[in-house]
């Protein structure tokens, strides 16, 4: 070790003098017809050989990395994609353009109570100076599959209205980040949105999380509307982006954006009076990141389940229902068809009424008292084999050479074809570490 940094500072010491003097150099495979030759070398080229000489790979936090070189670091070039782009929000307005910096504050929950499990990350990649050049390319985005899911919340906020709007449950959305806003959007007049989005927009990023912002602005007008006439205490509803976990196969090419969620421990949904969660998702099971959190929730009396989306359709399609022996002796049945939606549990109005005879976690009749249908589909989670099973995998992670004696970051490998690529010339500037609500 000691011989190491002898021959660094040797080193130094020579690169120190070559850049004070012309360097004189006589060697048999240098030699001219005078015997000898004379060169400048400038001290900029001897410093910068220095600094890469003294430069380290190492493997940063992504989060962190763009906190402190900005948010495109290693991207600058590289634009981001907007699907079904727009100038306008949900209300036809403008606004968006003036309320960017205030997401944060706009979108916090209204009972201080759920400020813990709030995370307003995504929100303050737009925030001031660094995130100037961010707000500048921004606008507020719908496509099909937004408009469809907001039909699909739509169609569960009738189902919580025919159950009288219990108390006790909470609702955790968990799908494409773009499509969970505009299911929150439909649901946030009785729901306490959550906003979990513990993640930056990046233009190689695995997460596409801009378009989760972009969505988020196209909707802003409903948040900031319901969140005033909202009732006081109502339960909460986590919103997820299911693409957190989205495959990270390429260092060269994809900006690890990926994060790990959080959701309430049971303890602490107790203390919020939540006896209930209903996962609502687009696939069978819940996220490997999620998997002991829920077996932990049902063993500590927390009362899980899960509903697809797909099983919200519009017209007959009952592919997915299996044929019910009572339904039509259901003593709530008759009478019970909302004209105001357009997607139906099981796509029609008839097996749309039978909802909580599947899921049988709430009985309307009963305001909210547990009620074990005949019927029930029965989501049990349990322990499984998965990529967090025994130990978290890293995620959020990126590659990146930095100053071995200031730790300054000099380059990353993201989008540079496996090289490393200069991060100086993208350089927006940093706005500290973003973190839960009230965290800074």
């Amino acid at each position: 070790m000691s011989d190491r940094f002898g021959a660094n500072w040797w080193r130094d010491s020579l690169m120190a003098r070559m850049a004070r003097h012309k360097w004189l150099a006589c060697s048999g495979a240098a030699l001219t017809t005078s015997g000898c030759y004379e060169y400048a070398v400038p001290a900029s080229d001897l410093v910068a050989y220095r600094d890469r000489a003294a430069d380290v790979d190492v493997t940063m936090n992504a989060l962190s990395l763009q906190q402190n070189e900005g948010w495109n670091v290693g991207g600058t070039a590289q634009p981001l994609i907007f699907p079904g782009s727009s100038v306008t929000d949900i209300a036809g307005g403008e606004r968006w353009r003036q309320e960017m910096e205030s997401l944060t504050t706009l979108l916090a929950p209204a009972q201080p109570a759920l400020w813990p499990y709030y995370v307003p990350t995504l929100f303050q990649s737009l925030l001031g100076p660094a995130g100037q050049g961010l707000r500048a390319v921004m606008r507020p985005i719908l496509f099909p599959e937004m408009d469809r899911d907001f039909g699909r919340g739509v169609s569960l906020r009738s189902l919580y209205q025919q159950a009288k709007w219990p108390r006790d449950t909470a609702i955790v959305i968990d799908v494409p980040g773009p499509r969970a806003v505009a299911i929150a959007a439909a649901l946030s007049d009785h729901f306490e949105p959550v906003f979990t989005f513990a993640n930056w927009p990046h233009p190689f990023g695995v997460v596409p999380a801009h378009q989760t912002l972009a969505a988020t602005l196209y909707y802003l007008p409903i948040f900031e509307y319901e969140k005033n006439r909202r009732p006081p205490g109502a339960p909460p509803m986590f919103v997820l982006d299911s693409n957190r976990l989205s495959d990270y196969t390429d260092e060269a090419s994809q900006f690890d954006n990926r994060y790990l969620a959080q959701l309430p421990t049971a303890q602490a949904l107790a203390a919020l009076g939540i006896h209930h969660l209903m996962y609502v998702t687009d696939s069978e099971r819940e996220q490997d990141d999620l998997n002991r959190a829920f077996v932990d929730l049902e063993q500590s009396g927390i009362d899980v389940n899960l509903v697809d989306l797909e099983e919200f359709q519009t017209g007959d399609s009952l592919a997915k229902i299996p044929e019910l022996e009572e339904s039509e002796d259901d003593p709530w049945f008759d009478g019970f068809l909302n004209t105001s939606v357009s997607f139906y549990f099981g796509g029609s109005p008839f097996w749309h009424a039978t909802f909580w005879n599947h899921y049988c976690r709430i009985n309307p009749k009963a305001s909210g008292e547990r009620w074990a249908g005949a019927h029930a589909y029965r989501y049990q989670p349990a322990f499984r084999a998965n990529r967090f099973g025994n130990s978290h995998d890293v995620v959020g992670q990126v590659a990146a050479r930095v100053a071995r004696g200031t730790g300054a970051v000099q380059s990353v490998r993201v989008g540079s074809g496996g090289s490393f690529a200069s991060v100086h010339a993208g350089r927006s500037g940093s706005i500290g570490r973003a973190g839960s609500f009230g965290g800074g």
